[in-house]
Protein backbone atom coordinates (compact mmCIF):
# COMPACT_ATOMS: atom_id res chain seq x y z
CA UNK A 1 0.00 0.00 0.00
CA UNK A 2 1.02 3.59 -0.50
CA UNK A 3 1.87 5.11 2.85
CA UNK A 4 1.31 8.72 3.80
CA UNK A 5 4.10 11.03 2.58
CA UNK A 6 5.60 7.85 1.07
CA UNK A 7 7.94 9.61 -1.32
CA UNK A 8 10.14 6.51 -1.38
CA UNK A 9 7.24 4.62 -2.96
CA UNK A 10 7.43 6.77 -6.10
CA UNK A 11 11.14 6.28 -6.75
CA UNK A 12 10.90 3.56 -9.42
CA UNK A 13 10.46 4.34 -13.10
CA UNK A 14 7.69 3.21 -15.46
CA UNK A 15 6.74 -0.47 -15.74
CA UNK A 16 7.99 -2.70 -18.53
CA UNK A 17 4.47 -3.75 -19.48
CA UNK A 18 1.06 -2.13 -19.40
CA UNK A 19 -0.07 1.30 -20.54
CA UNK A 20 2.54 4.09 -20.28
CA UNK A 21 1.71 7.50 -21.75
CA UNK A 22 4.41 9.95 -22.83
CA UNK A 23 4.28 13.60 -23.77
CA UNK A 24 6.30 16.83 -23.57
CA UNK A 25 5.73 20.30 -22.15
CA UNK A 26 7.48 23.65 -22.38
CA UNK A 27 7.88 25.59 -19.13
CA UNK A 28 6.17 28.93 -19.67
CA UNK A 29 6.44 32.25 -17.85
CA UNK A 30 2.98 31.98 -16.23
CA UNK A 31 4.09 28.92 -14.23
CA UNK A 32 7.50 30.18 -13.04
CA UNK A 33 8.62 32.29 -10.09
CA UNK A 34 10.79 35.42 -10.10
CA UNK A 35 13.89 33.20 -10.43
CA UNK A 36 12.47 31.42 -13.45
CA UNK A 37 11.84 28.13 -11.58
CA UNK A 38 8.72 26.07 -12.11
CA UNK A 39 6.43 26.80 -9.16
CA UNK A 40 4.64 24.02 -7.27
CA UNK A 41 1.27 25.21 -8.57
CA UNK A 42 2.75 25.23 -12.06
CA UNK A 43 3.95 21.66 -11.61
CA UNK A 44 0.45 20.68 -10.47
CA UNK A 45 -1.02 22.18 -13.66
CA UNK A 46 1.48 20.28 -15.81
CA UNK A 47 0.49 17.06 -14.04
CA UNK A 48 -3.24 17.79 -14.44
CA UNK A 49 -2.82 18.38 -18.17
CA UNK A 50 -0.75 15.21 -18.53
CA UNK A 51 -3.45 13.19 -16.78
CA UNK A 52 -6.16 14.69 -19.00
CA UNK A 53 -4.14 14.05 -22.17
CA UNK A 54 -3.62 10.42 -21.17
CA UNK A 55 -7.33 9.97 -20.43
CA UNK A 56 -8.32 11.57 -23.74
CA UNK A 57 -5.86 9.37 -25.61
CA UNK A 58 -7.29 6.22 -23.99
CA UNK A 59 -10.80 7.26 -25.19
CA UNK A 60 -12.60 5.05 -22.68
CA UNK A 61 -15.69 7.22 -22.48
CA UNK A 62 -15.85 7.11 -18.66
CA UNK A 63 -19.17 8.22 -17.20
CA UNK A 64 -17.68 9.05 -13.77
CA UNK A 65 -15.52 11.90 -12.49
CA UNK A 66 -12.05 11.50 -11.00
CA UNK A 67 -11.48 13.53 -7.81
CA UNK A 68 -7.96 14.11 -6.46
CA UNK A 69 -7.52 12.72 -2.95
CA UNK A 70 -3.77 12.96 -2.41
CA UNK A 71 -0.72 14.14 -4.36
CA UNK A 72 2.87 13.42 -3.37
CA UNK A 73 5.82 15.13 -5.04
CA UNK A 74 9.53 14.40 -4.87
CA UNK A 75 11.56 17.30 -6.22
CA UNK A 76 15.15 16.70 -7.27
CA UNK A 77 15.40 19.97 -9.18
CA UNK A 78 12.90 22.41 -10.54
CA UNK A 79 12.64 22.86 -14.31
CA UNK A 80 13.26 26.43 -15.44
CA UNK A 81 11.67 28.87 -17.84
CA UNK A 82 12.01 27.65 -21.42
CA UNK A 83 12.92 24.07 -20.53
CA UNK A 84 11.32 21.35 -22.63
CA UNK A 85 10.30 18.60 -20.21
CA UNK A 86 9.66 14.96 -21.06
CA UNK A 87 6.57 13.61 -19.28
CA UNK A 88 5.78 9.98 -18.49
CA UNK A 89 2.71 8.69 -16.64
CA UNK A 90 1.09 5.36 -15.79
CA UNK A 91 -1.23 3.65 -13.32
CA UNK A 92 0.86 2.51 -10.35
CA UNK A 93 -1.81 1.06 -8.06
CA UNK A 94 -5.53 0.50 -7.65
CA UNK A 95 -8.18 0.14 -4.95
CA UNK A 96 -11.88 -0.69 -5.07
CA UNK A 97 -12.90 2.90 -5.97
CA UNK A 98 -9.64 4.69 -6.61
CA UNK A 99 -6.37 4.47 -8.49
CA UNK A 100 -2.88 5.91 -8.19
CA UNK A 101 -1.17 7.66 -11.09
CA UNK A 102 2.63 7.95 -11.19
CA UNK A 103 4.27 10.65 -13.28
CA UNK A 104 7.89 11.51 -13.99
CA UNK A 105 9.29 14.78 -15.33
CA UNK A 106 12.75 14.61 -16.91
CA UNK A 107 14.99 16.86 -19.01
CA UNK A 108 17.47 15.15 -21.34
CA UNK A 109 16.99 11.92 -19.34
CA UNK A 110 17.86 13.73 -16.11
CA UNK A 111 15.19 13.32 -13.45
CA UNK A 112 13.50 16.49 -12.13
CA UNK A 113 10.29 15.53 -10.38
CA UNK A 114 8.30 12.42 -9.48
CA UNK A 115 4.64 12.46 -8.53
CA UNK A 116 2.11 9.98 -7.16
CA UNK A 117 -1.52 11.12 -7.34
CA UNK A 118 -4.40 9.19 -5.79
CA UNK A 119 -7.68 9.78 -7.65
CA UNK A 120 -11.09 8.60 -6.43
CA UNK A 121 -13.65 7.56 -9.05
CA UNK A 122 -17.02 9.17 -8.31
CA UNK A 123 -20.55 9.19 -9.70
CA UNK A 124 -21.09 12.17 -12.00
CA UNK A 125 -24.50 12.97 -10.43
CA UNK A 126 -24.21 12.08 -6.74
CA UNK A 127 -20.46 12.61 -6.25
CA UNK A 128 -20.24 9.35 -4.28
CA UNK A 129 -17.27 7.00 -4.86
CA UNK A 130 -18.13 4.13 -7.20
CA UNK A 131 -16.29 0.97 -8.36
CA UNK A 132 -13.69 1.44 -11.07
CA UNK A 133 -15.02 1.25 -14.59
CA UNK A 134 -14.33 -2.07 -16.36
CA UNK A 135 -12.73 -0.24 -19.27
CA UNK A 136 -10.33 1.56 -16.94
CA UNK A 137 -9.34 -1.68 -15.24
CA UNK A 138 -8.73 -3.35 -18.59
CA UNK A 139 -6.67 -0.46 -19.99
CA UNK A 140 -4.76 0.81 -16.96
CA UNK A 141 -4.57 -1.81 -14.21
CA UNK A 142 -1.97 -4.09 -15.91
CA UNK A 143 0.70 -1.40 -15.50
CA UNK A 144 0.14 -1.46 -11.72
CA UNK A 145 1.14 -5.12 -11.56
CA UNK A 146 -1.43 -5.94 -8.88
CA UNK A 147 -0.22 -3.24 -6.46
CA UNK A 148 -3.00 -2.12 -4.11
CA UNK A 149 -3.09 1.36 -2.60
CA UNK A 150 -4.94 2.90 0.31
CA UNK A 151 -7.09 6.03 0.18
CA UNK A 152 -6.58 6.83 3.87
CA UNK A 153 -5.32 10.30 4.73
CA UNK A 154 -2.54 10.92 7.22
CA UNK A 155 -2.18 14.66 7.83
CA UNK A 156 -3.24 15.59 11.34
CA UNK A 157 -5.37 18.47 12.56
CA UNK A 158 -3.90 21.99 12.72
CA UNK A 159 -2.52 23.13 16.08
CA UNK A 160 -4.93 25.54 17.81
CA UNK A 161 -2.27 28.19 18.48
CA UNK A 162 -0.88 28.36 14.93
CA UNK A 163 -0.98 31.46 12.74
CA UNK A 164 -4.24 31.96 10.84
CA UNK A 165 -4.70 34.16 7.78
CA UNK A 166 -7.73 34.90 5.64
CA UNK A 167 -7.39 33.70 2.03
CA UNK A 168 -9.60 35.22 -0.63
CA UNK A 169 -10.94 32.91 -3.34
CA UNK A 170 -10.62 34.64 -6.70
CA UNK A 171 -12.68 34.02 -9.82
CA UNK A 172 -9.52 32.89 -11.65
CA UNK A 173 -8.97 30.19 -8.99
CA UNK A 174 -12.14 28.32 -10.01
CA UNK A 175 -12.39 25.49 -12.53
CA UNK A 176 -15.35 24.37 -14.66
CA UNK A 177 -16.85 22.59 -11.64
CA UNK A 178 -17.01 25.88 -9.71
CA UNK A 179 -14.40 24.66 -7.20
CA UNK A 180 -10.94 25.99 -6.44
CA UNK A 181 -8.62 24.15 -8.81
CA UNK A 182 -6.24 21.61 -7.27
CA UNK A 183 -3.16 23.58 -8.37
CA UNK A 184 -4.23 26.74 -6.51
CA UNK A 185 -3.71 25.16 -3.08
CA UNK A 186 0.06 25.36 -3.65
CA UNK A 187 0.00 29.17 -4.06
CA UNK A 188 0.28 30.01 -0.31
CA UNK A 189 3.12 27.47 -0.01
CA UNK A 190 5.00 29.29 -2.76
CA UNK A 191 4.28 32.59 -0.99
CA UNK A 192 6.01 31.23 2.14
CA UNK A 193 9.03 29.65 0.46
CA UNK A 194 11.21 32.63 -0.34
CA UNK A 195 14.71 31.44 -1.25
CA UNK A 196 14.25 28.01 0.32
CA UNK A 197 14.19 24.82 -1.77
CA UNK A 198 11.58 22.06 -1.56
CA UNK A 199 12.71 18.42 -1.34
CA UNK A 200 9.23 16.87 -1.23
CA UNK A 201 5.64 17.97 -0.80
CA UNK A 202 2.26 16.39 -0.17
CA UNK A 203 -1.32 17.61 -0.36
CA UNK A 204 -4.41 15.80 0.93
CA UNK A 205 -7.99 16.76 0.16
CA UNK A 206 -10.92 16.19 2.51
CA UNK A 207 -13.32 18.39 0.58
CA UNK A 208 -13.48 21.15 -1.99
CA UNK A 209 -13.55 24.93 -1.68
CA UNK A 210 -16.26 26.86 -3.53
CA UNK A 211 -16.41 30.44 -4.75
CA UNK A 212 -18.33 31.82 -1.76
CA UNK A 213 -16.42 29.96 0.96
CA UNK A 214 -14.63 32.06 3.59
CA UNK A 215 -11.20 30.42 3.78
CA UNK A 216 -8.71 30.54 6.62
CA UNK A 217 -5.23 29.10 6.21
CA UNK A 218 -3.50 27.79 9.30
CA UNK A 219 0.27 27.86 8.83
CA UNK A 220 3.22 26.34 10.71
CA UNK A 221 6.61 27.26 9.25
CA UNK A 222 9.97 26.12 10.62
CA UNK A 223 13.46 25.27 9.36
CA UNK A 224 12.42 21.84 8.08
CA UNK A 225 8.82 22.11 6.90
CA UNK A 226 6.01 24.37 5.81
CA UNK A 227 2.63 22.96 6.93
CA UNK A 228 -0.66 24.53 5.92
CA UNK A 229 -4.34 23.69 6.40
CA UNK A 230 -7.24 25.17 4.40
CA UNK A 231 -10.24 25.67 6.71
CA UNK A 232 -13.83 26.64 5.91
CA UNK A 233 -15.95 27.24 8.99
CA UNK A 234 -13.37 25.35 11.05
CA UNK A 235 -13.60 22.31 8.75
CA UNK A 236 -10.30 21.15 7.15
CA UNK A 237 -10.75 20.97 3.39
CA UNK A 238 -7.10 20.42 2.42
CA UNK A 239 -3.67 20.16 4.01
CA UNK A 240 -0.18 20.57 2.58
CA UNK A 241 3.27 19.63 3.87
CA UNK A 242 6.40 20.89 2.10
CA UNK A 243 9.71 19.46 3.32
CA UNK A 244 12.70 21.70 2.77
CA UNK A 245 16.25 20.89 1.80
Amino acid sequence: MAGHDSIASIADGPPRSGRVFRSTARIRVSDTDVRGRLRLDGAARVLQDLSSDDTDDAALGDTGIWVLRRLELRVERRPALGDRVDLTTWCSGTGPRWAERRSDLTIAARHCLAAAALWVYTDRVTGAPVPLDAGFVREYAPAAGGRRVSARLGHGAPPPAATRIAWDVRTVDLDVMGHVNNAVYWAPVESSLGDRAVASATIEFRGGVDARDAVEIVAVDDAATIRQWWLVGGDVRAATVARLR
